[in-house]
C-alpha cells in the first residue's frame, strides 16, 4: 500500500514486493487483496492516487498500466473487492469513474479523449484477467448494481461499454447486468437515455437486452420516455456562440384546462442549431457525469399533471 501511493515507486519495486509476497504461500493472505482502514486495496489506491499524474505524463513515461497489470496478475480477485465507503466501490468501478480522480485536468476534447482511452485500457486489462468482474453484482448506496451501470452512469465511451458486454458474454451470471435495476428501478439503458449518450451506446445496450427498452423505472418511465425527454431538453435555450437558431413551440398541460385535456402553447424555446447529435453533445458538456440530479431532470414542458 505504501509503495503504491508513492509516485516515485517503480514497477520493478512493485514486482519485487509481489514476488516476495508469493513466496509466503497460502499461510498468509495475498498483499493485493489486503485492505486498509478505508477498505482500499493496492488497486484502489493506484487508481485514486496516481491516475491524474498518469494522464499528465506521456504514455511511455507513466508506470501506472504496468503496475496495474502486475497487481491484477498477482491476484485477479482484487478487481471486485469493494471498499468500505458509502457506495462500496471495487477497483473496476473506480477505474470506470477515474476521471473523477483527475480534477486538475482541463475539459478540452483532446484531454477528454485521452482520459477515455486510458480508462478503456485499465478496464480492458482487468477484464482480460478476470472477465467475471463484468457480471458481478455489487451492493451500494442505491442498491444493487454492476460495472455496466457505473460505466453508463459516468458516460464512458461505446468501446468501454462493449468491453463489459463482451466480458459478460464470456462469463455470464444468472442476473444479466442490462436487466438489473437499482432502488429507483433504473437499468443501464435508462441511464443511457437520461444522459443522451451516443446512438452506438444506445444500440449496444438495446441489442444486449431488447426487453430493457420497455422496462419502467420507479417513476413509471421507460428508456424510450427518457430519450424523448432528453430530445426536448435540447430545445432549451443554450447560448454557445455558434449562431443560427430556430424556434420550436413547446406545449404543456395547464392546471385550468387539464381536466378537459386541452393544451396551450408555452413560451417558445430556442434550439441552437439543427444538428440533433451536436445538441446532445452540447447538453453533455453542461451535464457533469456525476450530477445525477440534472441527469434525472424532466423539463416542465413534458410533464403531465395527470402523471
Amino acid at each position: 500500500h505504501e509503495a503504491i501511493v508513492c509516485e516515485e515507486t517503480t514497477p520493478e519495486v512493485i514486482e519485487y514486493l509481489l514476488h516476495v509476497d508469493e513466496k509466503l504461500g497460502t499461510d498468509s493472505p495475498r498483499a493485493a487483496v489486503l485492505q486498509d482502514v478505508d477498505g482500499y486495496t493496492p488497486l484502489h489506491l493506484l487508481i485514486r492516487r496516481r491516475f491524474q499524474s498518469h494522464i499528465m505524463r506521456a504514455d511511455d513515461e507513466s508506470p501506472l498500466m504496468e503496475i496495474l497489470e502486475l497487481l491484477v496478475k498477482s491476484c485477479a480477485e482484487a478487481i471486485v473487492i469493494p471498499d468500505r465507503g458509502e457506495y462500496e466501490e471495487p477497483p473496476i468501478v473506480m477505474a470506470l469513474k477515474a476521471n473523477v480522480y483527475a480534477p486538475m485536468l482541463q475539459s478540452e476534447e483532446s484531454t477528454t479523449a485521452r482520459i477515455e482511452r486510458h480508462i478503456f485500457q485499465m478496464v480492458n486489462c482487468m477484464l482480460q484477467h478476470y472477465p467475471q468482474a463484468a457480471s458481478r453484482v455489487f451492493k451500494g448506496y442505491r442498491g444493487h448494481y454492476t460495472a455496466l451501470h457505473s460505466a453508463v452512469f459516468h458516460g464512458r465511451s461505446p468501446e468501454t461499454i462493449e468491453l463489459l458486454l463482451n466480458a459478460e458474454t464470456r462469463s455470464p451470471s444468472p442476473q444479466k447486468a442490462c436487466l438489473l435495476g437499482n432502488t429507483q428501478g433504473e437499468l443501464p439503458l435508462h441511464f443511457c437515455a437520461m444522459r443522451g449518450e451516443p446512438p452506438r451506446t444506445v444500440a449496444l445496450l438495446a441489442e444486449a437486452a431488447p426487453e430493457a427498452i420497455s422496462k419502467r423505472d420507479a417513476s413509471g418511465l421507460t428508456p424510450l420516455h427518457w430519450l424523448w425527454i432528453r430530445f426536448v431538453s435540447t430545445l432549451l435555450t443554450i447560448e454557445d456562440g455558434r449562431g443560427g437558431s430556430i424556434t420550436v413551440p413547446l406545449r404543456r398541460r395547464t392546471s385550468s384546462n387539464a381536466e378537459h385535456g386541452s393544451l396551450r402553447s408555452s413560451a417558445f424555446a430556442t434550439l441552437s442549431q439543427e444538428d440533433f447529435e451536436a445538441d446532445l453533445q452540447l447538453l453533455r458538456r453542461v451535464d457533469p457525469s456525476v450530477d445525477f440530479l440534472r441527469m434525472r431532470h424532466i423539463p416542465i414542458e413534458v410533464q403531465e399533471e395527470s402523471d
